[in-house]
């Protein structure tokens, strides 16, 4: 910012005549945040906190609502700097609206103290041709002291020099060196400013660990006193994890302290403290409690698939890693405890957690126990996923007990209890492995961690230290090419092995057992009888100069803590508060998506023309959502459609349906070639034919992209999108290598478009797009002027001017990925679908052409309501609406509600608008049964199971991210509702079940019990119920639906691998577990991602399937033991060919009608009127509740799919019927793709006293259909024929992801027409008989139905339904 002259000239008079004021008693610093790189808004709320709690400051925090630099920015409060004694900026690349740049000069201007913070140096970026770019853009260089000029890489970090010859103040307490992540900005050579005083220098460390030379070293950090008086100190350090060094935390609040003209602190600054800021990413912000569960990797050859994570200091930057199936500590490390990725966390299908940091320590993977003396610790599982065998070893569970969390496992016959944890102090952190052992009879060794070739282990032979054992104790130390790497003790160990033996305790042999890749402890037992002991085994990575350290902390711990008595009492009380929510009786859902505008007319009425896109159809829609064939219609029972006629778009220079069979090279549209190679890439239904499903690790790369470049083609880009998170769409950058200056990038952040041209700036749009439906997206860019647009639907979204400096003629065009360096989530998860790549600058009809051919057209729906008579009608182009005279002199008032979007969405469009109306005379009424979304913990509320306590007064529900709630107050009124957070930590608990107050839960690793001990319904115990899951890490393998059996045992049925074959044998099977949990056994087989069972009485199970490789469509099966159910990379197949037949469904669901179908359950007796006992389903993909009809012809079961008017704002997946009162409690969540998208939901259904008109039998007979309806049908006679239409068609199975529709008779691609030649009523009125001509079985039909009830009027609904057979075919 260029100061001028004549302020410069006041301020100096000023300061030369008056002296400095003092420091402030209480100094109030105003923080001014806006990056999108460096977590500032993380950092700066966390310094604003260090220096309120630890220096008595006030402080205010103003964060920019994007954090992105660009148009739009906005940091709201900037007003506060009135009266603020300093301002701390951490921006970048702003672009504020005058009137804050005006309060930031007037506080700069008046020789306000400033901190700047790394990317202030380039605080703002306004276009040159902009007024404010002279001024603002030189912010960097004339108010902190430089301007920003490169850096030396993000995969590089800094060493750090103090000057101790220039400031010793402002240098108190901040070590020599140090160092920090931050890679080193490049100052310019005549920056800072002469006057300024430097007080450290920075080094550049590369990824090989190599320094810089002199030449890269600078500047990192320097006071100033500017022109104006005022003071600076800024540094251009400021990388999250820099402020876990302490010397760094020094220097910035000495710097703070000097800009204020105080002295430095005296004893020190603080930690930085635990501080997690809501970063708006609940699965970052979620507290997860003493421990998490879940499959994580260490690296490629050491992933625990049932680890389970614990934090051994209060941040989690100490932890360790345990393998519940392998009875094997993975590792311990220190950094972020682990990095929540995958589905569960941030969303990416082909990820999961890992360890974020360096190992300390490993143990390779397989078995941690070894049973066998002289064995080698090798495994003898058939496959790695599951427990070991119950001889060897099992886990049994744990306590997160006040001093860390015991485990207790078997090794044979002995219980073995243990509790890790780290004593970090004095720059040696030493591991510490408490060991309490029960009923030891046979030795058994234990594995310690993994060591390399080489490694030797002295336990006292070398005289340069000395080791001798004493008072039960014994150390050893670890060498590698006789230079000391580790060291190890033991506490309360008995003598060596040729020592004699006690005959009632068990000893712990160290010092000698070293293998040819780990160290290890073997476990003796007595010389008599079986007994138990408690020991301690410490260990620590270090050198020589550390081992005396080392010996001390030896000498001085005790042996291992009674770790039974943990045991016994259990957890302390953590989650104390029980928050009160009221629930919501008969609530209403469904206000349509839409713009509402109020009209309002003279007394004498009006008549409207409406108008839709130049050259659109204009339509009439009945409120059933069918076309009308009149051309007018009262404004009551129709709405106004105006649909894009379908005008040929412009040639592209590339594109692509993918609608070719599955390929690693997808055909351009343009000249035929596959141009377009697939890197881990799935296919998926899409809006027209096939799509691609992206993973969040897959790609695609179209190497052509030099045909546009962006700082030399005008071009545009658009595509079909289904997603809900943020990703790329589609990026020209390097093939393999970072994210580079004038790169390019259209993608998705926060839920919105983005457009980023690297190093230069971004603009993003207005309309949230991750919202789980398919949206047409696109933007354009025109170099000349550097005009930029963003388009959604059709329709302008957002518009800037943005530019590349130079051009890239090696980049290429990468679909669903950019960088792994991008500042924003780089990779794609969802499904992308007609892509196409334009030279020039398409216009609005344009793009709405190209998404009409890409995929489907767009429409403009609206809808008049007034209190008067209207009607509205079809003149040309237009659609006219008539609106009769009122009696009011006021005049008239009316609304109209205007949407648009794609063809297939104005279903949704109609059936909002119709919603309200319909809710209040539904045969069902909604209550909510309202949940904490906002909780002290931040836990996810996205429910996945649940069952009633206390005969129906409670109960417990779990949440995807590993929660357990305990819900009291299910009465009639739900008005005093109290929620308790009962466990935490679980591995995707979606199955959860009651026996009495029992309360047991499925995750991807075990069942669990959860144990109360101490009557404060909390969890003491997680017990572990059954082991035998089998988990691999892969994302779609979740267990789900826990259901009790009428035996009393336990089902729960598991995932296969979506598209990959199996790894382990119950991969995509139903699994029978002893009521005891002793034992386990595998049902059936062949499902891929099936959500949820129920069980009959007579043992009867059903499950749903969902579309997918082997999976033609979506299925609801009905399972009998020793069936398989379709999918052949399912574990009954594991090493085996494919079968060529299965056990056809219930049901086959087309995904146009349920896109994701969950659990099913069964009505009771004597509740929901004339739905007792019948079976109804829950769909996680709609949101609704649906009926099931069953049917058996000659022993041949098979079913139909009738819609309820029941719809509910989440993806559901379990339903259960209250004990006592008959009302259906559902559950809920939004995790992958759903047309439902509230994060999650717990909600009661009741039946109402409104009749309900539905179809309650259908039964295929030879010449048509018999359908049994709830109501008596009073259509007239001559019109019954004319009130069905019905379209049949098969589906191809096959290892191809889904199936087309086939013709049921000639078996090509297409839907075969039923004609309903007639229709014959029974003497009651509910049964009709629809002769059909050439009725045949067919795996899916679909009957639409509009009919008159008696007492109710007019519905209209449909059928779904699968006809195996036909009652009455010849052999039947």
């Amino acid at each position: 910012m260029k100061i001028r002259p004549v302020i410069v000239l006041a301020l100096t008079l000023t300061a030369a005549a008056v002296a400095a004021p003092p420091p402030p008693a209480t100094p109030h610093v105003v923080f001014v945040v806006g990056e999108g790189e460096y977590r500032s808004e993380w950092s700066m709320p966390a310094l604003a906190d260090l220096l309120e709690r630890e220096h008595g400051f006030k402080t205010t925090v103003l964060v920019d609502r994007r954090l992105n630099g660009g148009p739009g920015n906005d940091i709201e409060g900037l007003e506060t700097l009135e009266g603020a004694d300093l301002a701390v900026f951490y921006v970048r690349f702003r672009q504020l609206p005058q009137d804050q740049l005006d309060r930031i000069a007037e506080f700069v201007e008046g020789g306000g103290a400033v901190v700047g913070f790394r990317t202030s140096t380039h605080a703002f970026d306004y276009p040159e041709d902009d007024p404010r770019a002279e001024r603002w853009n030189d912010f960097g260089a004339d108010v902190l002291g430089a301007p920003w000029k490169y850096h030396y890489g993000h995969d590089s970090r800094t060493a750090v020099t103090t000057a101790r010859s220039t400031d010793e103040t402002v240098l108190s307490g901040v070590p020599e060196d140090f160092g920090v992540r931050s890679w080193t900005y490049h100052v310019r050579d005549d920056f800072p400013p002469d006057d300024a005083t430097v007080l450290a220098l920075g080094r550049p460390i590369g990824p090989d660990d190599e320094a810089g030379d002199d030449e890269t070293v600078n500047p990192l950090a320097w006071t100033w006193i500017r022109p104006d008086g005022g003071r600076t100190f800024t540094t251009t350090m400021g990388h999250p994890r820099d402020f876990s060094q302490p010397g760094f935390r020094q220097l910035v609040v000495n710097g703070i302290h000097w800009a204020l003209e105080m002295p430095a602190p005296e004893d020190g600054v603080g930690s930085f403290p635990r501080f997690k800021e809501r970063t708006g990413e609940p699965w970052q912000d979620m507290d997860y409690g003493p421990f998490l569960s879940a499959a994580i990797e260490v690296d490629s050859e050491n992933i625990a698939s049932k680890g389970i994570a614990i934090p051994l200091n209060d941040d989690g930057s100490t932890a360790a890693l345990f393998d519940t199936a392998e009875l094997r500590w993975a590792a311990g490390w220190q950094g972020d405890f682990v990095e929540l990725r995958g589905i569960v966390y941030d969303g990416p299908h082909g990820t999961w957690p890992r360890i974020a940091g360096d190992p300390d320590w490993t143990n390779p993977a397989g078995p941690g126990i070894e049973a066998e003396i002289g064995g080698r610790f090798d495994d003898p599982r058939a496959v790695p996923f599951g427990p070991l065998p119950k001889d060897l070893g099992r886990f049994e569970g744990l306590v997160a007990g006040e001093d860390g969390v015991v485990l207790r496992y078997t090794v044979g016959d002995a219980t073995v209890l243990e509790r890790l944890t780290a004593d970090d102090r004095d720059d040696l952190l030493v591991w510490s492995r408490e060991i309490e052992v029960a009923d030891v009879a046979a030795p058994f060794d234990l594995s310690i961690f993994g060591i390399d070739a080489g490694v030797t282990l002295d336990a006292g032979e070398n005289p340069r230290w000395s080791l001798e054992p004493k008072e039960g104790r014994r150390v050893a130390v670890v060498k590698n090419d006789d230079e000391v790497i580790a060291a190890i003790g033991w506490v309360g160990s008995g003598p060596l092995m040729s020592e004699s033996r006690g005959a009632e305790k068990p000893a712990v042999i160290g010092g000698a057992n070293l293998q040819p890749d780990r160290l290890t402890t073997r476990i003796m037992p007595p010389l008599e009888e079986a007994g138990d002991g408690r020991f301690r085994l410490l260990f620590a990575s270090l050198d020589e100069d550390r081992l005396p350290d080392f010996l001390d902390r030896v000498d001085t711990a005790e042996r291992g803590g009674d770790l039974q008595s943990v045991w016994n009492t259990g957890s302390p009380s953590r989650w104390t508060e029980t928050l009160a929510r009221e629930g919501e009786l008969d609530v209403r859902f469904g206000e349509p998506d839409d713009s509402v505008e109020i009209i309002r007319l003279g007394p004498g009425g009006a008549t409207l023309s409406n108008a839709g896109e130049p050259g659109s159809t204009p339509k009439l829609f009945g409120m059933d959502g069918i076309e009308l064939d009149a051309k007018s219609a009262p404004i009551d029972e129709a709405i106004m459609v105006f649909e894009d006629r379908s005008d040929p778009p412009p040639a592209p220079i590339a594109g692509w349906n993918f609608d070719e069979d599955p390929s690693p090279m997808m055909q351009n549209v343009v000249e035929g070639a596959g141009d377009l190679r697939l890197d881990g890439v799935t296919w998926r239904r899409g809006v027209r034919g096939r799509s691609l499903d992206f993973d969040g690790t897959a790609r695609a790369v179209w190497t052509e992209a030099e045909a546009i470049d962006p700082a030399m083609t005008p071009f545009t880009i658009s595509a079909w999108i289904h997603t809900t998170k943020d990703g790329t769409i589609a990026a020209r950058t390097s093939l393999d290598g970072d994210w580079a200056p004038d790169g390019a990038t259209f993608f998705v952040r926060d839920g919105r478009l983005a457009w980023d041209i690297g190093w230069v700036g971004a603009i993003e749009g207005e309309t949230v797009v991750a919202d789980g439906k398919w949206h047409h997206v696109a933007v354009t860019s025109n170099p000349e002027g550097g005009e930029v647009t963003l388009w959604v639907d059709g329709v302008v979204d957002a518009e800037g001017v943005l530019a590349p400096e130079g051009p890239t003629p090696d980049h290429v065009l990468s679909v669903g990925f950019t960088n792994d360096d991008f500042p924003a989530e780089s990779r794609f998860s969802g499904y992308l679908d007609g892509l196409r790549i334009h030279r020039g600058v398409l216009d609005r009809a344009a793009i709405r052409a190209v998404a009409a051919e890409s995929g489907e057209p767009f429409v403009n729906a609206r809808s008049l309501e007034f209190d008067l008579p209207a009607t509205c009608e079809i003149v040309d182009d237009l659609v006219v609406t008539v609106v009769r005279p009122g009696d009011s002199p006021d005049g008239i008032e009316g609304v109209v509600r205007t949407w648009n979007g794609p063809r297939s969405r104005l279903a949704n469009f109609i059936a909002e608008l119709e919603g309200a109306a319909a809710a209040r005379a539904s045969p069902f009424q909604i209550d909510r049964v309202s949940w904490p979304r906002d909780n002290p913990w931040d836990s996810w509320m996205r429910f996945g199971d649940f069952d009633f306590l206390e005969d129906g007064n409670a109960a417990a529900i779990s949440t995807w991210n590993g929660d357990v709630w305990r819900v009291d107050g299910l009465d009639a009124d739900l008005d005093r509702l109290e929620w308790r957070r009962i466990a935490s930590g679980l591995s995707q608990p979606l199955g959860l079940a009651t026996r009495g107050e029992e309360i047991l839960v499925v995750g991807r690793d075990q069942i669990t019990r959860l144990v109360d001990l101490d009557g404060d319904r909390e969890t003491d115990r997680y017990e572990a119920f059954n082991v035998d899951a089998m988990n691999s890490p892969h994302f779609h393998e979740p267990a789900s639906g826990l259901q009790v059996g009428p035996d009393g045992s336990l089902y729960y049925i598991k995932a296969a691998r979506h598209a990959k074959l199996p790894l382990h044998p119950r991969h995509g099977t139903l699994i029978r577990i002893e009521a005891d949990g002793s034992d386990s056994e595998i049902v059936a087989s062949g499902f891929r991602a099936p959500n949820g069972i129920a069980v009959d009485p007579d043992g009867i199970a059903w499950g749903s399937d969902q579309e997918g490789h082997w999976m033609p469509a979506n299925r609801i099966n009905r399972i009998e033991p020793g069936s398989f159910h379709g999918n052949n990379w399912s574990g009954s197949r594991l090493g085996l060919e494919p079968l060529d037949s299965y056990e056809p469904p219930l049901l086959w669901i087309h995904p146009t009608v349920d896109r994701s179908p969950a659990a099913q359950l069964r009505v009771p007796d004597g509740v929901w009127g004339e739905l007792a006992g019948r079976l109804l389903g829950v769909s996680y993909g709609t949101g609704e509740v649906y009926l099931i009809l069953e049917d058996e012809v000659d022993g041949e079961h098979q079913g139909a799919f009738v819609p309820l008017p029941i719809t509910l704002p989440t993806g559901l997946m379990r339903g259960r019927f209250h004990p006592t009162d008959g009302s259906l409690y559902v559950a809920g969540l939004f995790g992958w793709s759903s047309d439902q998208t509230d994060p999650g939901g717990f909600y009661r259904i009741r039946r109402s006293e409104t009749p309900l008109a539905i179809p309650t039998r259908v039964h295929a007979v030879e010449d048509g259909l018999e359908i049994d309806f709830s109501r008596t049908v009073t259509t007239k006679a001559s019109a019954l024929a004319d009130a069905f239409d019905l379209e049949g068609w098969n589906y191809r199975w096959s290892s191809d992801y889904g199936s087309p529709q086939l013709d049921v008779r000639t078996g090509e691609p297409g839907i075969t027409t039923f004609d309903v030649e007639s229709v014959t009523r029974s003497a009651d009125g509910r049964t009709l008989r629809l002769r059909i001509p050439g009725m045949t079985p067919a795996m899916q039909m679909h009957l639409d139905w509009r009919l008159q009830f008696e007492g109710i009027g007019a519905q209209s609904s449909f059928i779904h339904f699968t006809v195996h057979r036909l009652a009455g075919d010849a052999g039947s």
